[in-house]
């Protein structure tokens, strides 16, 4: 059996990353190995070349992220009453929390997966199963304790049997700040030759647990603004692109069509992980081998267009045209992410408040979402 030790090596985003001997146990597995084929953005790279990273690198960028927060956190504050085996268990969720993509992660899950004849479950359903197969599969040393809260964190599942602050770490369903949305906001911008403005490590600094909760410090409020802002910025300018639209739609369109070649009823119907095979890189090559006359015109750069409503509306045929609405905001919903975060200043490091928003800018946006619909022509 292979020695497992810790492993080191550099990463463009953190300069330095550290995977302790459980962690690399389950990168070094199948399951985990086919993230390498799965883009973190999709199809922008047809519009961005350089954005052709993956999920393998974003899943131990996360996990590296958590290390250095409880690094922080326990320099801030040493007498935190936490255990080294339950800041592993909450790096190893970081780790697998995007182990339940599949090719062109949310463009399957938002656009495809409705169309197909079986029920098909959400990434982060499909990667709670998954991580227990691996467990029991590769005989991984946890108890199902462990496994549970392992799980919960990933489907951002509050468990009351744990510190509240468990569970914004990786996945936050409260405030939707967490070390997910800083690796991609992070690592994107770089592939991307972004400047975001801001730095994460002086956030790690500013942070504290009060009453369970996370809470930072006051100074570091526009630095937390800095960041949901720069997500508006990537959705707007990258995510959703208007070619990257088009071209989304027409990839979408493709895989739908030859979902039969595919198999992809066949993959999910039976829980036997037969969808693992399903990366970027099997669905462009079974697409090539049938011809797919829509993978085609990408390739030819003859792309869906973009009409005007009025444009739209005069066609004789309107199932041409596909209705894209786009939601672009500091989150997906219309709330303000900072109203629900917890602050703290000199005055007190014990006591947590909450800020309002004239205190971080007088330029505060009176709405934190805006939408936007695109035509896209199919001729």
């Amino acid at each position: 059996m292979y020695n497992y030790i810790m492993k080191s090596f550099k990463c463009p985003v953190h300069k330095f990353i550290r995977l302790q001997p459980l962690a690399l146990r389950i990168v070094d597995t199948m399951e985990f190995q086919r993230l390498r084929y799965i883009r973190q953005l999709g199809v922008c790279h047809y519009v961005y070349p350089s954005a052709s990273h993956t999920r393998f690198e974003h899943s131990i960028g996360v996990y590296n992220l958590v290390d250095k927060l409880f690094k922080s956190l326990l320099e801030n504050q040493p007498n935190l009453r936490i255990s080294k085996r339950d800041i592993e268990l909450i790096k190893l969720a970081g780790l697998v929390h995007d182990i339940g993509h599949v090719c062109f992660s949310h463009s399957f899950d938002n656009k495809i997966r409705h169309k197909l004849d079986v029920k098909v479950e959400e990434h982060e359903i499909r990667g709670v199963s998954l991580f227990r197969h691996i467990v029991k599969k590769y005989k991984l040393p946890f108890t199902e304790k462990e496994v549970d809260l392992i799980c919960n964190i990933i489907l951002g599942k509050i468990d009351k049997n744990y510190p509240r602050y468990y569970f914004e770490i990786v996945a936050n369903s409260v405030t939707y700040f967490d070390v997910d949305k800083l690796d991609y906001l992070l690592r994107d911008s770089y592939h991307l030759g972004f400047q975001l403005g801001f730095q994460y490590d002086y956030l790690f600094h500013k942070m504290r647990i009060i009453d369970n909760r996370l809470c930072y410090n006051k100074k570091a409020s526009y630095t937390l603004y800095s960041i949901f802002n720069a997500r508006y910025k990537l959705h707007k300018e990258v995510y959703q692109h208007k070619v990257v639209c088009q071209i989304d739609a027409m990839l979408c369109d493709a895989i739908v069509q030859e979902k039969e070649n595919l198999k992809l009823n066949d993959m999910f119907r039976n829980n036997d992980f037969e969808w693992l095979k399903l990366t970027d890189d099997y669905v462009y090559v079974l697409l090539r081998l049938s011809n797919n006359k829509l993978l085609k015109r990408i390739d030819g750069r003859h792309l869906y267009h973009t009409l005007t409503k009025k444009e739209a509306n005069s066609l004789s045929d309107p199932s041409q045209v596909i209705i894209s609405k786009k939601v672009l905001g500091f989150v997906n919903e219309n709330v303000n992410p900072l109203a629900d975060i917890q602050f703290f200043d000199k005055s007190d490091y014990n006591k947590s408040y909450k800020i309002k928003m004239k205190e971080i800018s007088n330029l505060m946006p009176l709405q934190f979402i805006e939408t936007d619909i695109q035509y896209i022509s199919k001729n």
